[in-house]
């Protein structure tokens, strides 16, 4: 069976498409990830679930137990096939992947009265062809499954072929179980990974701290690429054709030998800051950057917090320092949401301020003081962040 991808769709003999209502966004995938429908093995069943307003997943790929194929979603799209899952550190594959569905009744009951149980229905063995099989493996446990027929397995291996042509990128081949240990069992331990596995060739997945050390010397040399990662993506590829631009290399958009010679050397040359490396927290206020702002009144509010305490415990009497802590009370009312978010290190320092004083005024203040020595370090550590970003070029007016 020879099939192919053309602009994200999969064309063949034997292939038909029928969109899902349930997608997300754009992906780059680079994982396959295969699953066993659990279901009713009549034709078509499969699809109309996937179809049905009930259901709220979805998957790329459906292949019935003929061999026919189903495609539900674009490959680029994301399809809600894998739930809680996670691979190799790496959360929400969904994001990633692309979810092929073998048509398949799940884990069975050992056969009784030519009946075999499954999750939610019984399977009439003189209905079908195959034999149930009893076979374990440690993700799946022990029980009896029913094995894929060679028609649907010749359908995968040309699935997987075509998917494998039209995204280099894609270098594992994984089950469900394998993305949710513990939570799936899914695909049956009859699935001859050899076989499917044997059209990944010499393909090996990428190194992801290698990655994340490309990622953070563009980084650090003023490449805009969003948070390291240690995946490629769009952003990563952008950074990396304009540093090949600045420093007179092939433009690729790829990490080859000589990029990652003149990336990782002395000689790198940063991305031109211009006029930005002259900014100050004030002009980014001026353009309308809501965190700076935050940020500066958070500052303000813990000096003058702090200052009010620092007197009340000097000796001051409440009416010395009342002008300056009714003066502080607008600003403080701006901090308490910044205030919130270092509750945490308020709790731990708080108790050590109420030892120092047997005086419940000084108490109080000396609580007081931590709180706003904290919302002036936080607030300092907002503005530095984002000062330092917009002279990278990053979230300018953010």
């Amino acid at each position: 069976m020879n099939l192919e991808v053309r602009d994200r769709k999969l064309f063949g003999v034997g292939v038909q498409h029928k969109p899902s209502p349930n997608f997300g966004c754009r992906i780059e995938p680079s994982l396959i990830v295969l699953h066993d429908t659990a279901g009713a093995l009549r034709q078509g069943s499969s699809v109309e679930w996937f179809l049905s307003p009930e259901c709220k997943t979805s998957a790329h790929i459906v292949i019935e137990r003929n061999g026919s194929v189903v495609q539900m979603v674009d490959f680029d799209v994301k399809a809600f096939h894998a739930g809680e899952s996670a691979w190799k550190g790496r959360k929400y594959c969904n994001g990633y992947s692309i979810g092929i569905e073998m048509v398949g009744p799940g884990k069975l009951t050992a056969p009784k009265s030519g009946v075999c149980k499954a999750d939610g229905f019984k399977l009439e063995l003189a209905s079908i062809a195959e034999a149930p099989i009893e076979a374990s493996s440690p993700a799946c446990g022990s029980g009896y499954w029913l094995p894929y027929t060679e028609a649907q397995l010749q359908s995968l291996d040309a699935v997987v072929r075509a998917i494998l042509n039209a995204y280099p990128a894609i270098a594992e081949i994984v089950g469900h179980h394998d993305i949710s240990p513990g939570r799936k069992i899914d695909p049956c331990p009859l699935m001859p990974w050899s076989r499917v596995r044997a059209a990944l060739g010499a393909r090996k997945a990428d190194d992801p701290e290698a990655i994340a050390d490309v990622q953070r010397r563009l980084q650090s040399l003023g490449y805009q690429l969003g948070a390291p990662d240690g995946h490629w993506g769009p952003r990563t590829r952008s950074a990396i054709r304009d540093f090949q631009d600045q420093n007179n290399l092939s433009i690729t958009g790829t990490v080859d030998e000589a990029t990652n010679a003149v990336l990782m050397s002395d000689q790198a040359k940063a991305m031109p800051a211009g006029s930005r490396d002259e900014w100050t927290a004030k002009d980014l206020v001026k353009q309308g950057s809501s965190q700076v702002s935050l940020g500066l009144k958070a500052q303000t509010a813990g000096k003058i917090v702090t200052a009010a305490s620092t007197a009340l415990i000097a000796g001051s009497s409440v009416d010395d320092v009342s002008e300056v802590a009714q003066a502080a009370v607008g600003q403080a009312e701006t901090a308490i949401a910044i205030g919130e978010r270092v509750s945490t290190l308020g709790s731990k320092f708080g108790p050590l301020a109420l030892k120092l004083a047997a005086s419940p005024t000084v108490q109080l203040a000396g609580a007081v003081i931590v709180i706003g020595v904290l919302c002036w370090l936080f607030g300092g550590k907002v503005v530095a962040a984002r000062l330092r970003a917009a002279k990278q070029g990053q979230h300018v007016g953010v």
